[in-house]
């Protein structure tokens, strides 16, 4: 089963989630993945995808009551103790979210209609910037039912759970206004490190608690707007 995940992650980071699974394993046009093909047969590889599962079905319905994400909960947070574990992050990291496109049975798929997928799993996520390593993440499920999985989805709780581990360690984080939405959430990650955000002018006129650093101008025919933005450190 490590080898079946360890070959899941070079395939996505090699940015091949999306090819024929056929072409890792087919050598006759050259588009077979030595590493894949070398470890395991296509078909040992499709019926594992087929069958896998990640919890006990048996009590699956008792634990659904309290996390939507029961199913897999346990390899999820496997997974993130393992990234945060066994990896040092460069000087500088990026905070953003992701859809994960996805239109299967699930309780908690997005529909965001300025993302090209759409509809699909929403992943709040730290990156590495030198490197395509995620550092952190959290798997957005909406509103959980009362229990131990319950948190809050507010901005700045969902900040402040994802940088958590970055606290005295003297890293560069970037992230976009949203994240940055809460004047008080964003005061109290600047005493701990270099928060750099990207906001409009309406923000920085609004707020006096940071300075900018660099501004550009970006000019967008299509919506005949013009926005000006900075890149800013918070002080």
């Amino acid at each position: 089963m490590r080898t079946f995940v360890g070959l899941l992650i070079v395939i996505g980071a090699n940015r091949s989630g999306r090819q024929n699974l056929k072409d890792f394993w087919d050598n006759s046009v050259g588009t077979g993945f030595e590493l894949v093909y070398l470890t395991m047969s296509i078909n040992r590889f499709r019926f594992l995808i087929r069958s896998i599962r990640f919890d006990d079905i048996r009590d699956r319905p008792q634990r659904q009551e309290t996390d939507k994400l029961a199913a897999i909960r346990g390899f999820i947070e496997t997974m993130r103790h393992h990234c945060l574990e066994y990896y040092i992050p460069s000087e500088c990291l990026t905070l953003d979210e992701q859809l994960v496109a996805f239109r299967g049975r699930c309780r908690f798929i997005m529909y965001l209609p300025n993302k090209p997928a759409k509809f699909g799993i929403k992943i709040f996520m730290v990156a590495d910037t030198k490197y395509p390593y995620i550092y952190n993440f959290e798997v957005y499920c909406g509103d959980q039912p009362e229990g131990p999985f319950h948190v809050s989805n507010k901005v700045a709780d969902v900040t402040n759970r994802l940088l958590e581990p970055l606290i005295h360690m003297g890293r560069n984080v970037t992230m976009d206004n949203w994240f940055t939405s809460y004047p008080e959430n964003s005061k109290k990650w600047a005493k701990e490190r270099h928060v750099l955000s990207l906001c409009n002018r309406r923000i920085h006129e609004e707020y006096g608690w940071y300075r900018p650093l660099s501004k550009f101008v970006l000019n967008w025919p299509q919506v005949k707007k013009i926005l000006v933005s900075h890149v800013l450190v918070l002080v």
